[in-house]
């Protein structure tokens, strides 16, 4: 069965996501979902469904990298322990 326009779009901004992800920071990433928060709302359903996409994925790439951020701290406190 084809992907409807909507189902693409998903999965590019999917895409994009991820790779823009990887390379922002912490608070880069924090940056960006704060702009998103207080920009332009959409008013078309499918325009509300790719921000609440974009929105979702910007909270999962920030939990990745706090998670990211803790092991590093982890790792760097115990070489100095050691």
């Amino acid at each position: 069965m084809p992907m409807t326009n909507l189902e693409i779009r998903v999965a590019a901004l999917q895409f994009l996501s991820l790779r823009l992800c990887a390379a922002l920071s912490l608070e880069q990433l924090e940056e960006i979902r704060q702009s998103a928060l207080g920009g332009v709302r959409a008013t078309d359903v499918e325009s509300i469904q790719m921000q609440s996409e974009l929105l979702k994925l910007l909270d999962e790439a920030i939990e990745r990298a706090r998670q990211k951020q803790a092991t590093t701290d982890a790792m760097k406190s115990s070489a100095h322990l050691a």
